[in-house]
C-alpha cells in the first residue's frame, strides 16, 4: 500500500511573527499600522503592565485617517493589575493603512506586543 504525502510550503505571509512592540504613553499613539500595500491578520496581542500599581489602558482598531473613539475601541479604560498581563488571541483582519492605537493611564509602563502576519492586499 502506498502512502500519500502532501507537503505544504511555509509562506512568510501566513506564519505569525512579532509585528510590533510598543510602550504606551498617556496620549493616543499608533501601536501598529498596516502598510498601504498590505493587509494583516493579527493573531495575538499581549498587553503587560510592568508598574508596581494597577493601570488602565485603551486599544482602538482605527480605519485610515480615523482617530481613537468609543466606536472603534477594543479595550476602553480596562484595568490591568500591577505586573498583570492580558493575552488576547482574538483574530483581527486589518486592511491597508488601518492601525491599532492606544494609551495608558501611566506612561512608559504598559507594553503591547502584536503578533500576526502581513500579506499582499
Amino acid at each position: 500500500m502506498s502512502t500519500l504525502t502532501t507537503t505544504i510550503p511555509l509562506r512568510a505571509d501566513r506564519n505569525p511573527r512579532l509585528l510590533a512592540s510598543f510602550t504606551l504613553g498617556t496620549t493616543d499613539q499608533r501601536i501598529y499600522s498596516v502598510p498601504s500595500d498590505r493587509s494583516a491578520v493579527l493573531t495575538c496581542i499581549v498587553i503587560c503592565n510592568t508598574h508596581t500599581a494597577a493601570t488602565t489602558f485603551r486599544v482602538h482598531h482605527c480605519k485610515p485617517a480615523a482617530s481613537p473613539a468609543v466606536v472603534n475601541a477594543q479595550y476602553y479604560d480596562a484595568r490591568l493589575a500591577n505586573a498583570g498581563t492580558v493575552i488576547d488571541e482574538a483574530t483581527r483582519h486589518l486592511l491597508p493603512s488601518e492601525s491599532l492605537q492606544g494609551r495608558a493611564s501611566v506612561a512608559g509602563v504598559v507594553s503591547v506586543n502584536v503578533y500576526g502576519s502581513e500579506g499582499v492586499a
